[in-house]
């Protein structure tokens, strides 16, 4: 009797994720619940890759509703079987940090920030099941870690977009890193200004974290400069490494191209220097909570 409650339990289980899999393979764009629905689908590939059923059915159940754009909050930890009390209380805190992120309504976090805030809640439901099994150290570890990472990002991506430019600059928590034409190498200019805000940060009050945004000329094609602007911030990312800035701390990397000219076309933008540039902005940290 038993055999057969088992059987009925896995194919229903492999029902709804097969269903999960098949509505998961037409997901595209950057919607937040789609994005939700395609990360349950891939936890209920890892279960039932595990044999483990009853999780399996659990995240299918929720990519399912994900996918139908119906609300699907993250795990309780407390309605879970949590053997260790000290990573229980670590549940709660970051439960707590991802509910208080996603209820910044005035910023629309999910619709702002989709992906980054559905990878947040897949990395903390994860967390939650790992740590109820409590057998795998390294992963409890490491999608621990992965979410702080990420709530880090998705906090700096809000409090920056909260904080109009000019504020930036006179609190002096912003730098800007100029190129010469088709290069990503830092010149005698560019070194100063790395110096200045490696002077700021090593002199910043509190817990901090870095964005940097990179930009080019309106020459050449969208595609190569999208690539330039990548090979910039990674320049201005060493040299700051170099003079002693952690890497932890740089969260956000956001390659724009000539998407963002500081000078437009019709002004002579085309290949005028203050478009060539890296934007270097210190955001201040007010705890996990803020």
């Amino acid at each position: 009797m038993r055999i057969w409650i088992l059987l009925v339990f896995l194919v229903i289980s492999c029902t709804k994720d097969a269903i999960l899999y098949e509505e998961a393979k037409g997901i595209h764009g950057d919607n937040f619940y789609n994005a939700l629905g395609a990360g349950y689908n891939e936890l209920a590939k890892r279960e039932r890759a595990e044999y483990d059923w009853t999780d399996t059915d659990n995240f299918a159940k929720k990519g399912i509703k994900a996918i139908n754009r119906q609300f699907v909050p993250p795990e309780n930890p407390l309605f879970r079987e949590i053997p260790d009390n000290f990573v229980l209380d670590e549940l709660i805190v970051a439960h707590n940090a991802l509910e208080t992120i996603f209820k910044r309504e005035e910023n629309q976090v999910k619709f702002n920030h989709p992906l980054k805030a559905a990878r947040l809640q897949i990395l903390y439901d994860y967390w939650v099941e790992q740590a109820e099994e409590n057998w795998q150290n390294d992963q409890i570890a490491r999608f621990r870690d992965e979410f702080w990472d990420t709530y880090d990002s998705l906090h700096a991506a809000i409090v920056l977009a909260q904080i109009e430019r000019e504020d930036r600059i006179l609190k002096k928590n912003y730098f800007t890193v100029y190129f010469d034409h088709d290069l990503y190498v830092l010149d005698k200019e560019a070194l100063t200004e790395i110096n200045n805000a490696a002077f700021r940060i090593f002199n910043q009050n509190g817990d901090y974290v870095i964005v940097l945004e990179g930009h080019t000329d309106l020459s050449g094609k969208k595609e190569y400069n999208q690539e330039l602007a990548s090979k910039r911030i990674n320049s201005v990312k060493k040299a700051l490494i170099a003079k002693g800035i952690e890497e932890k701390v740089f969260v956000k990397e956001e390659v724009y191209g000539q998407n963002k000219p500081a000078i437009i076309k019709e002004a002579g933008g085309y290949r005028d220097r203050l478009n060539r540039r890296v934007e270097i902005y210190i955001i201040s940290k007010k705890g996990k909570n803020s």
